[in-house]
């Protein structure tokens, strides 16, 4: 339910070309909530929340983003680069998950 908005839209492409400090105002934004409220900065907050709260839930999100990446596939790729990007700040406090 939530990844779906987690992809980079064409639209978000376009804005790299065109308007890269919107892009990365926006990118920010999925990692810190800070500016824009987009569906896709509220989808980024969610998961932090849930990896922040919830046993396991980082581990499930640094898994997903971790196979993402390892597809090579174009789509998953940023999404893969994104979830990790939510959830680091938990791993990095939790040296337990990186064993």
């Amino acid at each position: 339910m939530v990844l779906p908005l987690l992809a980079t839209s064409e639209e978000e492409k376009a804005m790299m070309q065109d308007s890269p400090d919107d892009f990365a105002r926006l990118a920010i934004d999925c990692s810190e909530g800070q500016f824009i409220k987009s569906s896709k900065v509220v989808a980024c907050e969610y998961l932090a929340q849930m990896s922040e709260s919830l046993d396991g839930a980082c581990s499930l999100i640094s898994r997903h983003g971790l196979s993402l990446l390892a597809s090579r596939e174009e789509k998953s790729l940023d999404l893969g680069i994104l979830m990790l990007d939510i959830v680091h700040l938990d791993v990095h406090q939790r040296p337990d998950l990186l064993e």
